[in-house]
């Protein structure tokens, strides 16, 4: 019996990629958020034409704050989520 798998350790191993996999797509609809609303906000002050042009400008320069700020902690999240993702074929290896 020593090339046989026992099933406790197969149904963890399949149980840890399941959660790893349901994890990424919710880190990842999570992370896409930020980049949905900025492009609302964008399509917002793109059909208001009633705006100053001074307005206008202070609008558009804190959206691009905004816009760049979330592209920032969103590279930050990728690394937590390539380290996130290896951790149960680590923990399984051991």
């Amino acid at each position: 019996m020593s090339g046989t798998l026992r099933p406790r350790p197969v149904m963890l191993a399949v149980l840890a990629l399941l959660t790893s996999l349901a994890l990424l797509v919710a880190a990842r609809s999570l992370s896409q958020y930020p980049v949905r609303q900025a492009a609302e906000l964008r399509r917002q002050l793109a059909t208001a034409h009633d705006l100053r042009f001074e307005t206008r400008v202070q609008l558009d320069t804190a959206l691009l704050q905004y816009e760049t700020d979330n592209r920032i902690k969103i590279s930050g999240e990728h690394t937590w989520r390539a380290r996130s993702c290896g951790a149960p074929f680590s923990a399984m290896r051991s």
